[in-house]
């Protein structure tokens, strides 16, 4: 009875015990990991205030590391430790106790570093706050002139004069869109919209596209892959010469669309008459010499181009980049794990002009910032022109604030 008592205790005790009890708890029975990567950080120079828990717990936990202890000695001053990891820190064995410290010491280090009261000199992310400022000598001296060239006034009060005018005018927008029905106050104090409302039904958009669907007719995709490799001859470029038979010509369509899709060569051959598997492998690997696919393309946009239709959206001039996941095999050098879908993959840094011909195409590793990968694909597209073929390329920063002058580009 007092055995079933007892483990009745523990069980009411963890129901009470919050998720966040239960991950620390976690952390203090996986020392192993803990201490590997305390122990790897020994090389690197932390830097931070004195009050902080984080550094406290860092220099106390290297101290314990200098003297070869893993156990926390009698004598041990515990200061950065706060409320929620006390009890696994105090526990009565002193084994338990230096695992839990160490676990609070990751944690309290890790929210440190993200707060900025703990730094790394020579980190761009994890650096001193004060680095990335004007320092105070410099602003003493130079204030006035670098108030005039941010447009700021001298004095604090005005500039929050300022904010306060442009508080009061969307306040006064809030008030107005709110009697009109536009939004609504919920009980909350949150601000909802309410809810959408279908457009009246316009016909003139589905009479044209209904016209130009009939004008246009019911084409089959062979027709309109000979149709365009007669007007640009793209089959020419991609064997290096002219096709010699009709199978190397179909096998050299096999080809893009086994590389453009997830089908291989048996499946490809299965599906068009008159050639076979070892036609459509040996397409295949001809179409990887390098260049032969990007000179195909280049002439198949410039015709896109010139289209009349594709006049109607656009110039030419601008473009959009962007990168899109592509599974891969893990053998490959640049393949990592996609972080969403958890499979290997790499990713395909595209340009797209605005008359939808893609221009450039590059492979890049995931998650990497693509700043050079979007001016390189400028670069090479504007290379066989002494003028600028692109001159306006729109990316999304990934949280970074950037601002470039693409007309600065010229042929190299």
């Amino acid at each position: 009875m007092d055995e079933a008592l007892k483990h009745l205790a523990v069980v009411t005790d963890a129901a009470h015990s919050s998720f966040a009890s239960h991950v620390r708890a976690a952390l203090t029975g996986d020392h192993q990991r803990i201490h590997a990567l305390l122990a790897g950080l020994e090389s690197l120079e932390f830097g931070g205030r004195e009050d902080d828990p984080g550094f406290a717990n860092l220099e106390a936990w290297r101290d314990l590391q200098t003297r070869k202890l893993n156990a926390l000695p009698e004598d041990f001053i515990v200061t950065g430790v706060g409320t929620a990891w006390h009890d696994l820190v105090h526990d009565p064995d002193p084994k338990r106790g230096y695992q839990a410290f160490s676990a609070c010491t990751m944690m309290s280090l890790r929210n440190s570093l993200r707060r900025g009261s703990v730094w790394i000199d020579h980190s761009m992310r994890f650096g001193d706050g004060d680095q990335m400022l004007i320092p105070a000598k410099e602003w003493e001296r130079d204030r006035v002139k670098y108030l005039g060239l941010l447009g700021l006034p001298a004095a604090a009060d005005t500039f929050i004069e300022q904010l306060l005018d442009t508080l009061r005018a969307g306040v006064a927008a809030v008030a107005e869109a709110s009697a009109k029905g536009k939004i609504e106050i919920g009980d909350d104090g949150m601000l909802h919209l309410p809810a959408i409302v279908a457009l009246e039904q316009d016909d003139e958009p589905r009479r044209t596209r209904d016209l130009i669907y009939k004008t246009i007719g019911d084409v089959q995709f062979p027709d309109l892959l000979l149709e365009v490799d007669a007007s640009t001859n793209f089959s020419e470029v991609l064997l290096g010469h002219r096709a010699k038979s009709v199978a190397e010509l179909l096998s050299t369509y096999a080809a893009l669309l086994a590389h453009g899709t997830e089908i291989d060569a048996k499946g490809i051959a299965a599906m068009i008459p008159g050639i076979d598997t070892a036609q459509v492998s040996l397409a295949m690997r001809g179409l990887e010499t390098h260049g032969r696919l990007r000179r195909a393309n280049e002439v198949v946009a410039e015709f896109q181009g010139k289209i009349p239709l594709a006049t109607h959206w656009g110039t030419g001039k601008k473009a959009s980049a962007d990168m899109m996941s592509l599974d891969v095999s893990r053998h490959l050098w640049i393949a990592r794990v996609d972080p969403r879908r958890r499979t290997y993959a790499t990713g395909i840094y595209a340009h797209v002009l605005d008359k939808w011909g893609i221009v450039y195409d590059q492979p890049i590793i995931l998650n990497e910032r693509q700043a050079g990968v979007a001016i390189e694909g400028v670069e090479q597209h504007n290379r066989s022109e002494d003028h600028i073929r692109l001159s306006l390329l729109a990316v999304d920063t990934h949280g970074f604030i950037v601002t470039w002058t693409l007309s600065s580009f010229r042929h190299r």
